[in-house]
């Protein structure tokens, strides 16, 4: 990753550290992030936005291990926590064949960046005993608000890459503040993997996808693409 955009993401994490910036009056600010998987290129090609992050936060040294590791679990089909995440980690690891998690792996896709529109944690100490419906109905407001704040990060982050292709999963959030922040050029929308539409729904906005990252040449970076 290059400098100006990691000294960005360093601005974003003293933001929420510190409650400056788009922070302040954001109920969910120290609560982690913002990307989930940052990227090895200079220039990534694909940048993936979904909702929010979840996770179990005990103590937490270094959020990219941490994210990493879970992912990992979710793709190898270890992880028996977190459906969303597990749902998550094992989408991303199907269209990048697993590569995305493969550090030593000299084949990895290098060229995916993964971020969401609200850059904190939803769970926290206090709730992590419940499950993520419940979270996400007692965080509600906390989460609508975060959005407003987040789309000023999320807008300079994708400002900052000028990736060839957008992919937002999740229609009624992700993809609708990209739509809003005017990222609509080369914006793929797909549904997120535990939403509850058909099996025949989610098939057809992945072949959408498929055929853009065909189209700009990204079967490198998306390379389970082949298989659709």
């Amino acid at each position: 990753m290059r400098k100006e955009l990691e000294d960005y993401l360093n601005q974003v994490r003293r933001n929420k550290g510190q409650g400056k910036g788009c922070c302040k009056n954001c109920a969910l600010q120290k609560d982690h992030g913002p990307a989930l998987v940052e990227c090895v290129d200079d220039w990534p090609e694909v940048v993936v936005v979904s909702e929010g992050p979840m996770g179990n936060l005990k103590e937490i040294e270094d959020i990219s291990s941490w994210s990493r590791s879970l992912l990992t679990e979710c793709y190898d089909k270890r992880c028996t926590k977190l459906s969303s995440a597990r749902n998550m980690g094992e989408f991303i690891g199907g269209l990048t064949a697993g590569r995305i998690y493969s550090l030593h792996d000299e084949t990895m896709t290098r060229s995916l960046y993964w971020t969401h529109t609200v850059k904190c944690f939803l769970q926290n100490k206090e709730n992590k005993d419940k499950s993520v419906r419940e979270i996400k109905e007692d965080r509600k407001a906390d989460f609508e608000g975060a959005i407003k704040e987040c789309n000023n990060y999320l807008k300079e982050e994708i400002r900052r890459i000028q990736p060839k292709l957008i992919l937002a999963v999740g229609t009624s959030v992700a993809g609708k503040k990209l739509r809003e922040l005017g990222f609509g050029e080369n914006l793929c929308e797909v549904y997120h993997p535990g939403a509850r539409k058909t099996k025949e729904k989610k098939r057809d906005r992945l072949k959408a996808l498929c055929e853009k990252a065909k189209q700009l040449n990204l079967t490198a970076t998306l390379p389970g693409c082949m298989n659709l």
